[in-house]
């Protein structure tokens, strides 16, 4: 059977069809601001809405810019509140890390779109840049999503799953989920456009969901009447430098690890201590605690002092990727003084981190 070419336009003319005119965008951070330009860039005709977190004051920090500052030199997005977006006909709503409930039946649109950083079913709700470290999963992920009446509970678009053995701490998986997200909703926006798309409802028959009140951030404190990998993951999940170190004994610690040597005293007995770490009892074996030195390392780095350099990340091989509050790390520093030798050590340590080959 012969096609035509007017069968062929027509067919093409078809999947270029878009059914939405409009998009409105809600949340905060990178993400936000990413997946609003990539929209600018690419679909120039539709209109762009933008609601800000309730926290946004519209000033960038060094760790993520302000969605409401980038959006205000740009005459091309419109800022509403939650209340505006219900009105909005023919309309795609999508949610980025936006700070408040989203309630279906409010909308004159059906078309309402969440990113969670998790692989739902598992870790539906709040603080998942930590448990998936803190219960030691293997991986955790991405998920785009339709909203409904329940909390990160709509029928799943698309996912994309993050492998966590190399991941050392929860603001490292948060750097994973802002890139993967952006990336899922980049690639799967034509077809939310389109309103094409196959969306598989989550099992009733697996799955987890985690409170506001599942972890107390005021009161973190390291349990040692646990097994040493435990330990570990209590390290990993809560090192999160833009908002907190755990401490023990009064030192930040910013890295751990499990060691061979059996414990022989009760839990959370400092078995050995240097100005660089404690050595500490638990249930099973002893482990490894580093105290943060990433401030003495990145002066190290600006005095060209690479034994010094050496010496601390043989303590704590992860300051090698580490970040300060404004930003800079080790390799960054030390590209910009010019320190080649410097730069290479810091991605030796880096590199050990990097490969899903190491798990």
């Amino acid at each position: 059977m012969k096609v035509t070419i007017l069968e062929i336009m027509m067919n093409l003319k078809a999947e270029l069809i878009i059914l939405f005119d409009n998009i409105v965008i809600a949340g905060k951070n990178n993400i936000a601001i990413k997946v609003t330009r990539f929209i600018i860039l690419n679909y120039p005709d539709l209109n762009i809405y933008v609601i800000f977190n309730h926290n946004d004051n519209g000033v960038d920090n060094a760790w993520q810019k302000s969605f409401k500052k980038y959006c205000s030199s740009n005459h091309k997005i419109t800022p509403i509140t939650l209340e505006g977006s219900y009105q909005i006909h023919n309309a795609i709503f999508l949610s980025v890390e936006f700070d408040k409930i989203i309630v279906p039946k409010f909308f004159k649109s059906t078309k309402l779109y969440n990113i969670h950083f998790s692989y739902l079913p598992f870790y539906r709700g709040m603080y998942t840049s930590a448990l998936p470290l803190l219960y030691n999963e293997s991986t955790s992920g991405v998920t785009l999503h339709c909203i409904d009446s329940g909390i990160d509970t709509g029928a799943i678009i698309a996912q994309e799953k993050i492998v966590l053995c190399n991941i050392f701490c929860a603001s490292e998986l948060y750097d994973h989920y802002i890139k993967k997200g952006t990336e899922l909703i980049q690639s799967h926006f034509l077809s939310l456009l389109k309103n094409n798309y196959t969306a598989q409802e989550q099992s009733t028959l697996q799955g987890s969901y985690f409170s506001k009140n599942t972890i107390n951030y005021e009161s973190i404190d390291l349990d040692f009447f646990k097994t040493s990998l435990d330990v570990v993951n209590q390290v990993r999940a809560f090192t999160f430098r833009q908002y907190q170190l755990i401490k023990f004994n009064g030192d930040n610690i910013s890295y751990a690890k499990q060691l061979s040597t059996k414990s022989e005293r009760e839990p959370g007995v400092v078995v050995n201590k240097s100005k660089y770490f404690y050595i500490v009892s638990t249930e099973d074996n002893d482990v490894y605690l580093a105290i943060d030195k990433l401030s003495e390392l990145l002066s190290m780095v600006k005095r060209g002092n690479i034994n010094e350099c050496i010496k601390l990340l043989k303590y704590n091989p992860t300051l090698a990727l580490e970040k300060d509050e404004l930003e800079q790390s080790g390799v960054s520093l030390a590209h910009k003084c010019g320190f080649i030798s410097i730069v290479k050590l810091f991605e030796s340590f880096g590199s050990k981190f990097d490969s899903e080959d190491n798990c």
